[in-house]
Formats: structure tokens, C-alpha cells, sequence
């Protein structure tokens, strides 16, 4: 009669049992934007902050236990960033969502978060890369699921006439790829990211909260 084992079945039920509680399992995404953005920015003796307004567009893949789904959303970005003269420190936020479907035509919406922050001697450069974290919620017919993992990505652009005084505007075009696994929403899964910066209004803040709710006000 064969032997079973049974420390390594218990220990590999007690893993699947993990990974069923995270919510991760079978669950990762790839998503690729593209977008435009105007750029406004305002100088003082600590360093540059600025804020980008635009649109974006998102197509790429979610897998789940179901299966895999392809997506095409379209929508709006809403940024901040701040460079510091001192620290030289390069920090940013993006908030997006956008509404498409899927290649079976069920309803879908892309909604999320990017961070940066990165040591750099000056301002990025046209069509340097970038990197950093994000959190995407991914709601394809009613069912929304949330993941977590970084992107990678380059802009390019340039300086145009600014419509207000002491400040600079700037066009540009960026494209960023997402990769990331499921995770279990809950209140204090954006605590990897400072909400609390100074830079950052309560509008601001508020909206990127709404942008993780399973239905938004």
C-alpha cells in the first residue's frame, strides 16, 4: 500500500488555503496606456511642483480563475508632482479611469493610482524611463477586482505659452505598461503610498479614494 505523506499534503493544502484567503491567486494583469497631458508648473526657492490634466487610453489582459479577459478603456488623468531643490527628490501621483469593454463587448472600467518617487539631479528628461507602484481596480461586468504590483513607462514633450503669470505650461505624450497580482481591497491597502504629502489637496486626495470604490458616488 502507498504511503501518503501527510506533512506535505497538509502543508500544501494550508498554501492553497493562503492563497484562496488573499484573493491573489490566478489573478494578474497586464495593461498598457498611452496618453497626453497638459502640465502646469509653479517654482519657489524649495523646488517645482506641478499639476498635468489629460486623457488616456488602456488595452491589455486580466487573468483570473474564470479565465482571461482582454480590455480596451478610454478616459481622463489627473496628476501631481514635486521636485525638490534640496533633497533632490522627484515624487508624483496619477489618477485615472476610464470606461471600455471587453473583445465580448461586457462593460468595463479601469481605475487607479500610480506612484513615483525617485533621486534625480534636475527634472526628467524627454523620454527618459520611469518606474514605480500602482494600485488598478479592473470592474469587468459588475465584478471588480483589485491589483497591485509596478509599471514602468517614458514621456516626451515640451515647453508651450502659459496662460498664467510666474508659471510654466507643458505638452506631452507618455506611455506606461502595468504588471500586478490580485489583492484583497481593504481601507488600508493605499497605506503604501503618502495621501498625507503636503502637495496633495483634499479634492485631490478624496477623488483617488472614490476611484477604489466597487460603486462611486
Amino acid at each position: 500500500m502507498r504511503r501518503i505523506d501527510w506533512v506535505r499534503v497538509v502543508f500544501a493544502l494550508l498554501a492553497d488555503l493562503t492563497l484562496f484567503a488573499s484573493g491573489s491567486f490566478a489573478q494578474t494583469l497586464s495593461l498598457d496606456g498611452t496618453g497626453e497631458a497638459l502640465a502646469v508648473a509653479v517654482f519657489s526657492e524649495f523646488g517645482l511642483s506641478a499639476t498635468l490634466e489629460g486623457e488616456a487610453r488602456w488595452s491589455g489582459t486580466v487573468a483570473a480563475d474564470a479565465g482571461t479577459v482582454c480590455l480596451v478603456a478610454n478616459g481622463s488623468l489627473q496628476a501631481v508632482a514635486v521636485y525638490g531643490f534640496f533633497d533632490l527628490i522627484l515624487e508624483g501621483w496619477l489618477a485615472f479611469e476610464a470606461s471600455g469593454a471587453t473583445t465580448d463587448g461586457t462593460a468595463a472600467e479601469v481605475r487607479g493610482l500610480l506612484y513615483l518617487k525617485t533621486e534625480t539631479i534636475g527634472m526628467l528628461r524627454s523620454g527618459e524611463s520611469i518606474s514605480g507602484t500602482h494600485y488598478t481596480l479592473i470592474d469587468v461586468g459588475g465584478a471588480p477586482m483589485v491589483f497591485h504590483g509596478s509599471f514602468v513607462g517614458s514621456a516626451t514633450g515640451g515647453v508651450v505659452p502659459s496662460d498664467t503669470p510666474r508659471t510654466i505650461q507643458a505638452e506631452g505624450s507618455g506611455s506606461v505598461r502595468l504588471s500586478g497580482a490580485g489583492i484583497n481591497p481593504s481601507d488600508e491597502f493605499l497605506a503604501g503610498i503618502p495621501l498625507d504629502h503636503g502637495a496633495l489637496t483634499s479634492e485631490f486626495v478624496e477623488s483617488v479614494r472614490a476611484l477604489f470604490l466597487s460603486k462611486k458616488p
